[in-house]
């Protein structure tokens, strides 16, 4: 698996962060707490996504993202 920057650290740690204490959060949130613009914030989450740490989901208007941890995996076993 390829190592993570010290940026996706950071965005892994938030989301995980306001999952454990809102609900998996739209990418927005993510920048906002941040303090970066949603463009750089989708790239970092793109390339988490890439790796394998965090999946992306439209849920209405807004695309949130779940740590794969939260996921459940049907065709592995996992549960959510």
């Amino acid at each position: 698996m390829e190592p993570l920057t010290k940026m996706q650290r950071r965005v892994l740690a938030t989301v995980k962060e306001m999952v454990s204490l809102e609900g998996f959060p739209p990418v927005g949130a993510v920048g906002r707490k941040l303090r970066k613009s949603p463009s750089t914030i989708t790239e970092h989450i793109q390339e988490l996504e890439r790796k394998g740490f965090v999946l992306r989901v439209r849920r209405g208007g807004n695309v949130v993202v779940q740590p794969l941890e939260n996921v459940a995996c049907p065709w592995c076993g996992k549960p959510a």
